[in-house]
């Protein structure tokens, strides 16, 4: 250490790029022995955390700047937007997936997911949930309650009955209360989404009011539209784990957002304008790229490759830049 407590720059170049290697390898594994390794890791000194603090933090601020130059009411312009692109490039394979607070839900969880990995956990009492791509859940049992933090992402919860512990789940707002049955739940910044496959839930909202679903009712949570509700097909709750979607008047941004859980690479519009057009059809989970051109080619645009693992969606006969 040199007299500001700092480590000498060469050891401190070792650490950041240790930090950098660290975020890469969430892209993919994200197992309790890999958690327990980042633990070790962080826990060796101040320096390790600062430098693993700096490194989400800089994945941070790019994924701003993307979320940014999609809301922008504008096209970018061909030379800023090379510009977007060639940055992108290089930080891609760090921070393209994973999302930091997903980091940080992640080091939370007692079971996550990550790209395009779909698991399913018995837990003690019988109870079956299926964890989508991206997801983190916490779980807390004891003798008084069946506790459930879905931290991001979604999962499907076939309930195991109890009399004596009731079954809840927490995510985004909403606590829903399962006696028995099948539910699906979703967080996804900020909003939450329970929809009922078969058998009961209660779902409450953070003013305390609380409603109560069967098969086939879903209710929803967000800062835009606060808490709707409404009936759908009972099937359609959860219907991602048949590795099929239909979609039917969604936007192409809902569309492209649902592909890029399953596709190991990161998807950009060229021109944000183009994420408020309506799709219809039909998303083959298993196959995200050959969906999306399905979806595109009837909008008249298409998929470029700029880099590997970095497609930009454009018009077709567009420049991706000019859009």
């Amino acid at each position: 250490m040199n007299d500001q407590g700092q480590p000498p720059s060469d050891e401190a170049d070792a650490i950041a790029r240790q930090a950098q290697d660290w975020l890469i390898l969430l892209r993919e594994r994200r197992d309790p022995e890999t958690r327990a390794r980042l633990r070790a890791w962080l826990a060796r000194s101040e320096a390790h955390r600062a430098a693993w603090a700096k490194t989400c933090r800089l994945a941070q601020l790019v994924l701003e700047g993307v979320r940014e130059r999609r809301s922008q009411p504008r096209p970018v312009p061909a030379k800023g937007l090379a510009a977007i692109l060639a940055t992108l490039a290089l930080a891609w394979m760090a921070v393209s997936v994973v999302r930091p607070t997903a980091l940080l839900d992640w080091l939370e969880a007692d079971y996550a997911t990550g790209v395009a990995e779909i698991r399913q956990v018995a837990l003690d009492d019988g109870t079956v949930m299926e964890l989508a791509p991206n997801t983190a859940v916490a779980v807390h049992y004891d003798a008084d309650g069946r506790r459930i933090r879905l931290l991001s992402g979604e999962a499907f919860f076939q309930v195991a009955h109890e009399t004596t512990r009731p079954f809840e789940v927490a995510a985004g707002g909403l606590r829903t209360r399962i006696a028995d049955g099948w539910v699906d739940v979703r967080a996804d910044a900020g909003a939450a989404t329970v929809a009922v496959n078969r058998g009961r839930a209660a779902v409450s909202d953070p003013a305390g009011s609380t409603s109560l679903l069967s098969g086939g009712d879903w209710a929803a949570l967000s800062a835009v539209a606060g808490l709707t509700s409404g009936h759908d097909l009972p099937q359609l709750a959860g219907a991602w784990r048949s590795g099929r979607i239909g979609v039917t008047g969604w936007t192409l941004d809902r569309a492209v957002d649902e592909l890029r859980h399953y596709h190991r690479g990161t998807i950009l519009l060229a021109d944000p304008a183009l994420g408020r057009l309506v799709v219809s059809g039909e998303l083959e989970l298993g196959r995200p790229l050959a969906s999306l051109d399905l979806i595109l080619r009837g909008l008249g645009m298409a998929a470029r490759e700029i880099t590997p693992g970095l497609l930009v969606i454009a018009r077709m006969g567009i420049p991706a830049g000019e859009s």
